[in-house]
């Protein structure tokens, strides 16, 4: 589905959830994965979804300037989450169709977003358990990740050419359909 490029990444997510969710024949409810997580084993259970604690605590310990932060802040306060768990640990997300359309169809276009800062509103699981930040970037040591009560990482251009690429490769030696 191609779509005109957004200034900004996340611009660019709410541009492709918001063309999911309004295409025909779109299920009731969907798992939501970004191009940079990693699942590390056979998922045969279900999960919990994995959150990182209350917003505003989570934020307080953020750099501001960080467009992240800022779309996260920015969604959690347009959403009224702030003291909610925050649903930003760079892990699949069970995602309602219906919800997550609704939600789009009324959230300001020119204000930054971020669609785990949406899960209490566009949720089709349960709420979660704290288990940390999936995300491995700058100085974060995967060994720190690899202990996360979670079977998934998640990575950026920098740490998918350090530690994090070079486990996965190890891990999953035949690339996926999408990298060849």
């Amino acid at each position: 589905m191609p779509l005109p490029p957004k200034q900004e990444k996340f611009g660019n997510q709410a541009a492709s959830l918001a063309a999911f969710v309004n295409y025909p024949g779109a299920p009731k409810t969907f798992w939501l994965w970004n191009d940079d997580m990693y699942a590390l084993e056979p998922i045969t259970k279900p999960y919990p979804a994995f959150h990182l604690g209350p917003a505003a605590a989570y934020l307080a310990n953020r750099n501001p300037n960080n467009t992240w932060v800022k779309a996260v802040k920015a969604t959690a306060e347009w959403c009224g989450t702030m003291d909610l768990p925050l649903h930003e640990a760079h892990v699949p997300l069970l995602l309602d169709t219906t919800k997550l359309r609704d939600l789009l169809d009324t959230y300001p276009t020119d204000r930054p977003f971020a669609v785990g800062a949406t899960y209490h509103q566009t949720r089709a699981g349960d709420i979660g358990v704290n288990a940390g930040n999936a995300k491995c970037s700058g100085g974060d040591s995967l060994t720190e990740k690899l202990s996360l009560p979670m079977p998934y990482l998640s990575g950026n251009p920098e740490s998918w050419a350090g530690t994090l690429g070079s486990y996965v490769k190890q891990l999953f030696p035949e690339p996926s359909r999408w990298e060849r």
